[in-house]
């Protein structure tokens, strides 16, 4: 099986390519604590592809709003990566449960 990676951060990006795997590194403006990649040019690129499954994180989440980040620009990103994907998985430690943060990222239910 061929593993093909879309990606806006930079670190996974150079962990993944040790690995030998295909990477799509999408372009956009380089968050400083992060490296991640983010703004009109990451959303231009990211809505010509599609993926199986998306795995991304959160900042916070909460059983009232859901996940959330400080930044809405990158939850911009993860809600159309969310809207690339046919599955999508959030992933998170405990120490991010209980944290509220400013933008919410709203889930994309497909009807058939």
């Amino acid at each position: 099986m061929s593993v093909f990676v879309i990606t806006c951060s930079v670190p996974a990006a150079l962990e993944l390519s040790s690995g030998g795997y295909d990477i799509l590194l999408l372009g956009g403006i380089v968050r400083n604590k992060s490296l991640a990649l983010l703004g009109r040019e990451t959303l231009t690129i990211l809505e010509r592809y599609r993926a199986d499954k998306a795995f991304l994180g959160s900042s916070g989440f909460t059983a009232k709003r859901g996940h959330s980040t400080p930044n809405p620009d990158d939850a911009q990103i993860k809600e159309a990566i969310m809207r690339a994907a046919d599955e999508t998985y959030v992933l998170v430690d405990s120490s991010k449960y209980g944290h509220d943060c400013l933008t919410v990222l709203r889930a994309f239910a497909t009807s058939i």
